[in-house]
């Protein structure tokens, strides 16, 4: 649009610069059209600006999957000899669907993260975290007959935004345990933590393979609550 506008104002001048080329010669016309370009920039700010933004938004997001690379390789099936990468997959995903914000001050809405591109979490998933930093997570997985088969794993990934690090990142059992407690070290209640759950089945020709889902902790809990009983 802008380019247009900046043509039409060229060729209104130059039109004009037209009646008196044959009085001036055409070497002095040629010089002042030199000039009348020279004059009129093309704005640069709204594209430098916009490349500024992409450049945020990509560094917000690198900067959040160098922590936790582990888990995306798990979470994101990548078909053999395929280009394109699982971190790579997980950077597409979140700058389309999980930056918010205006600019400059984009951040992560971490509940629209998904670090897979298989299916939600199969069922129900309640994560607890008491005030002394002990947590258990459990969870009710739907009727589906294949998933009571032992090869079912169940995976945590605990993310302090606070710190912007991981906390945990470990096996939590197979999907049949159902239960997986944990103690916090160096436990804040006033940090923000976020949580994803990861299942898999190691059956890389079946499309229900793996899956992921963003858990909401619960963390209303009285000093005195205790989950390790």
């Amino acid at each position: 649009m802008m380019k247009n506008k900046i043509n039409e104002i060229m060729q209104r001048r130059l039109a004009a610069l037209q009646a008196f080329d044959r009085c001036l010669g055409r070497t002095k016309t040629t010089r002042i059209m030199e000039l009348i370009a020279k004059s009129i920039e093309v704005p640069k700010k709204a594209s430098s600006t916009l490349q500024h933004a992409v450049q945020l938004r990509l560094s917000l997001t690198t900067r959040f999957l160098s922590k936790v690379k582990d888990f995306v390789n798990i979470g994101y099936y990548v078909r053999k000899g395929g280009r394109t990468g699982a971190v790579n997959l997980a950077t597409s995903y979140i700058m389309k669907h999980a930056i918010t914000g205006e600019y400059p001050d984009f951040k992560i809405a971490y509940p629209q993260v998904n670090l897979s591109n298989g299916s939600d979490f199969p069922g129900t998933v309640i994560l607890k975290i008491n005030n002394s930093g002990e947590g258990v997570c459990t969870w009710e997985c739907d009727a589906f007959a294949w998933m009571s088969i032992d090869e079912c794993e169940v995976l945590l990934l605990l993310y302090n935004e606070s710190r912007s690090e991981v906390t945990r990142c470990e096996y939590a059992g197979a999907l049949c345990k159902e239960k997986f407690k944990f103690r916090l070290t160096d436990f804040d209640k006033g940090e923000a933590y976020h949580a994803w759950i990861i299942w898999r089945v190691d059956v890389p020709q079946n499309k229900w393979s793996q899956g992921c889902s963003y858990v909401n902790i619960v963390r209303d809990f009285d000093e005195t609550c205790q989950l390790f009983v």
